[in-house]
């Protein structure tokens, strides 16, 4: 888990510049609901939640990142380009050698525009149903065959949202020979998505609020009477990073 987590915080560090933008999103899981807010300014990112005390913050401008705890009023800063998360988990576990299963993997992506169209944040959003099988020999890595379901609306990416495709398989401990059929779908922007995994509900995703308007740069620093504190290993932090895992890798697939 750790470092799936490394993995994707620093892909964020290096994601193309975009135009501002604030999205609101409230995500539904087994009756529990979290809302989560990502600002956008150029390559600037800011990242919170009404379930997690800290604030995430990239500023490349200033070559930082922020972990600001807003309760203690206190921040901890890294200047390496690096997202202090990140260096969290590089300091918890070294990375665990490769292990190739040698099984097979079988994913099969298929992609159903529906043709219906609808008026949303002063965009116009597509009614897509996107559909993923996975199969797996015994013995892979991938232990569990599965059939997800993603249906839901979406706008299409702004020319300055699209980036390219980063895969992770180098920092996990098992991987497979994975085989894709089809081509894994796209369709832009999810404003609203169901997810059903086995036919059964998993996930729903609705965004509350999307602006495009100018943002303040003082969104992309942490407040002038917050007090800079030195990164330590605490049990706290670990605890707090664990409990809010899923959610910020949730929050970072809205960002591609």
């Amino acid at each position: 888990m750790r470092w799936k987590l490394a993995a994707l915080i620093s892909i964020a560090a290096v994601i193309p510049a975009l135009a501002d933008r604030k999205v609101v999103s409230r995500d539904t899981i087994g009756g529990h609901t979290i809302v989560n807010t990502i600002y956008t300014q150029a390559s600037n990112r800011r990242w919170e939640s009404d379930s997690n005390p800290f604030v995430q913050i990239f500023n490349s401008e200033r070559g930082s990142s922020y972990s600001v705890d807003v309760a203690a009023r206190q921040y901890v800063e890294s200047r390496e380009h690096v997202e202090p998360l990140l260096v969290l988990a590089l300091w918890i576990r070294r990375p665990p050698r490769l292990l190739e299963s040698g099984k097979t993997v079988n994913t099969y992506y298929q992609s159903i525009d529906t043709g219906e169209t609808r008026a949303m944040f002063g965009h116009t959003a597509h009614h897509w149903i996107l559909r993923e099988r996975t199969v797996a020999e015994p013995g892979a890595c991938t232990a569990v065959s599965r059939d997800m379901e993603r249906d839901g609306w979406y706008l299409a990416r702004r020319s300055q949202d699209r980036t390219s495709t980063y895969h992770l398989h180098a920092l996990e401990a098992c991987r497979d020979n994975v085989v894709v059929h089809g081509e894994k779908p796209d369709p832009g922007f999810a404003v609203f998505e169901t997810e059903r995994i086995e036919g059964k509900f998993a996930r729903t995703r609705e965004v509350i609020e999307l602006s495009d308007q100018p943002l303040d740069k003082a969104l992309f620093l942490p407040p002038s009477n917050f007090a800079r504190v030195e990164f330590a290993v605490t049990a706290t932090w670990l605890q707090r990073l664990e409990a809010n895992w899923q959610e910020l890798e949730r929050s970072f697939e809205s960002w591609f």
